[in-house]
């Protein structure tokens, strides 16, 4: 039975067509397992998925971009895709959204190419970050201190590399969502 670490907790996802299937599938079950509830936001009422090479796999969307806040939730996570990068730099909302969460001090999960939109929204400047090594480049001039790891974890953000670790990247994207439900959980206690 899986540890329901994170009960209570409101998880934002954020996506677009062309979102990296696997990574939303996996990180979002994970997250459901240990209680949250999660929630897909995008500018679109479905969006489809990149699977084992080409489109296919259609998500519906639970909350519209045009009316999600960053303060109905604790947290974010940004699945990668091979489209996320360009989409984020014609979506000023998507940008606006991320920035929020970040300069809220909410966590914010992204892997392979979701750290694109933390560039964009230009809330890289001085973080330690990874990502898929095809963007290094990017995050590098948006200010980010890349590093070729696995899994970093630079105060309220966690980035990794690739899909090929996204077990442990849901390691650290739990304990740090974890702390953050823990934090309000004293806080209701104290009140």
């Amino acid at each position: 039975m899986t540890s329901r670490v994170l009960l209570g907790m409101r998880a934002a996802i954020l996506v677009f067509d062309g979102f990296e299937y696997f990574e939303l599938d996996e990180v979002k079950s994970a997250l459901d397992n240990a209680g949250a509830s999660t929630f897909i936001v995008s500018g679109s009422d479905t969006v489809t998925g990149w699977f084992h090479g080409h489109y296919g796999t259609e998500v519906a969307v639970g909350i519209p971009l045009q009316s999600a806040r960053s303060q109905d939730f604790h947290a974010l996570f940004l699945p990668g895709g091979t489209k996320v990068g360009e989409i984020a730099q014609n979506n000023p909302q998507a940008a606006q959204f991320v920035k929020d969460f970040i300069e809220a001090g909410k966590p914010v999960a992204a892997i392979s190419e979701g750290p694109a939109l933390i560039t964009k929204a230009g809330t890289a400047r001085g973080r330690i970050m990874t990502c898929s090594p095809a963007l290094q480049g990017e995050l590098e001039s948006g200010g980010a201190n890349w590093v070729n790891e696995a899994v970093v974890c630079d105060g309220n953000l966690i980035t990794a590399r690739s899909r090929e670790v996204v077990p442990d990247f849901i390691r650290e994207t739990i304990r740090s969502f974890a702390q953050v439900r823990e934090h309000l959980t004293d806080m209701r206690k104290r009140a």
